[in-house]
Formats: C-alpha cells, sequence, structure tokens
C-alpha cells in the first residue's frame, strides 16, 4: 500500500493524525508488544534501549508478507496505510504486517526520543520547503540538525524483506539511530541562507506546470517594507517564465522553461536588496 499524502493535507489533519500518534502511541506499542509475545518474538528485549533495535527489527523483517493485488481495509490499518490496489509487482504489505511495520515505527521512534540528545516529536513543518520537503505534515523527532520520520523503520523493514536473507543487514534501524545520535550532539552549525529554490514535485502539485519553488524565512518575509509582491513582481519578469503564485507568506510556486541558476540569482538579488 503506497503511504498516504499527508503533505498534502490540511495542517489541521496533520495536527490530528499527530495526537494520535503521540496519544494513541502507547496502545499501539501495547499490541506491538503482545503480538511478539504471542508470536515467539523478542518482546523481552523492548526495553527502549538501542540495542533493542537489532533483534526487534530482525524479527520484524523476517515475520512481514506482502500481497500483490489490492489491500483490503480490515478495519484496523494503520493511519498511514492507504487500502486499495497494489501498484508495486513486488507487493505491499498485508494488514497484519502493516500493523507489525507501524509497531516498528513508534518503537524507534520512543527509543530515539530517549536517546537522541534534546529530541523531541513535532509536526514536520518546513515553511520553506512545502512542497518538496518530504515529511512535511508527518510526526518527526527533531533535535539539533535533525528532523527524522519514524516511518524510516517500516521502509527499511521493507527493503531487507525484499533481499536475499545472506545480503541483509539487521543492524541498519540501530546504525541510523547511531548516526542521528552524533548529528544530535554536534555544535551549532553556519546559519543557512535567508532563502531557497527546489524543485517541485509536478505530479504531486495540480495546476500549472510547476517548476520550482521559492522560499523565505519567516522574519525577511515580515521585514520586507514594500510587501513581498515586489518578490512576485521579479519573479513573473524572468525570461521563460509563465506562471508565479504566492502560496503563503514567504513561499512562491514558479511555472515555465526557466533554469535554477536564473531564479536563484533574481531572489539573490532581491534578498540583497531588501536587508
Amino acid at each position: 500500500m503506497p503511504l498516504r499524502r499527508l503533505s498534502t493535507e490540511p495542517r489541521a489533519v496533520a495536527d490530528a493524525y499527530f495526537t494520535e500518534w503521540v496519544v494513541g502511541g502507547a496502545r499501539r506499542l501495547e499490541a506491538f508488544d503482545h503480538r511478539l509475545a504471542e508470536d515467539g518474538g523478542p518482546a523481552d528485549r523492548l526495553d527502549g534501549t538501542p540495542e533493542s533495535l537489532v533483534p526487534v527489527f530482525t524479527w520484524v523483517v523476517e515475520h512481514l508478507t506482502f500481497v500483490t493485488e489490492e489491500l483490503v481495509d480490515d478495519g484496523d490499518l494503520p493511519p498511514w496505510c492507504v487500502a486499495g490496489p497494489v501498484a508495486d509487482p513486488r507487493g505491499e504489505l498485508d494488514p497484519a504486517s502493516a500493523r507489525l511495520a507501524d509497531g516498528l515505527a513508534r518503537y524507534f521512534g520512543e527509543v530515539a526520543v530517549r536517546h537522541v540528545p534534546g529530541a523531541r516529536w513535532v509536526v514536520g513543518d518546513e515553511p520553506r520547503h512545502r512542497k518538496t520537503y518530504v515529511d512535511q505534515h508527518w510526526p518527526v523527532v527533531a533535535a539539533h540538525l535533525l528532523a527524522v520520520n519514524p516511518l524510516l523503520a517500516r521502509g527499511l523493514a521493507i527493503k531487507l524483506a525484499r533481499q536475499p536473507v545472506s545480503e541483509r543487514r539487521y543492524t541498519w534501524l540501530r546504525d541510523n539511530l547511531d548516526d542521528y545520535r552524533q548529528i544530535a550532539a554536534r555544535g551549532p552549525e553556519p546559519d543557512e541562507p535567508a532563502w531557497t529554490v527546489d524543485a517541485v514535485d509536478a505530479e504531486g502539485v495540480p495546476g500549472e506546470r510547476w517548476r520550482w519553488e521559492v522560499g523565505l524565512d519567516d522574519d525577511l518575509a515580515d521585514d520586507d517594507d514594500d510587501g513581498t509582491a515586489s518578490l512576485t513582481a521579479t519573479l513573473a519578469l524572468l525570461p521563460g517564465v509563465t506562471g508565479v503564485e504566492e502560496e503563503d507568506r514567504g513561499a512562491w510556486l514558479v511555472a515555465g522553461d526557466v533554469d535554477r541558476a536564473v531564479v536563484e540569482a533574481a531572489v539573490r538579488g532581491w534578498v540583497a536588496a531588501h536587508r
């Protein structure tokens, strides 16, 4: 089953999903614990430590099964699942396996919150990258220089389950956590530029044939004396641009046959003139 496109849904829906994920997490984790205990899994290893991820991840990977025609909603699918026809010829997780993957993801998230320095649950939100940030609106574990969607564990489990047993790297999930812990422990990095230009997923953004998304930091958008309409006008005058739409404060979509370098030069000049 494909993942739900939560990034395209309203923020109010994302907030409700976040509440379910965090508040309802205890119930889902309890069900995950029971499943492991009933089926001979390493339930006794669910102690919240990074090392526990190895046996738990291994057991889940080895117990995933796939459907190849259609995923049928049995009434208890995880909220990130989309029931219906299966597009991937290799198949998608069946309902029981989807619940296993959900439990693994929630457990991974809780281990990360406990052991990544400064980590906390937040709703993924990148105002300058709303159309390009893959975890927009998803619950993420956030820390210094880091925002991790726990459904990463689901993706890794599926990838390993499709590999020959001899090639499976069962320490993969724990190794990722080790990397995150090191990243979060680093000192402050230099400030990022106050603007960005990113490619747009045209399939995911209907309407004009949008090609680029321009984003400004909130403070720059707020401090612009003559209004951000002047940036809209600047972008619209670029050769090859066929459309510009200001999505909201600090974010624009640009359509047309125009190179990223041209758009970046225009934004860089505009920012320099408005600081």
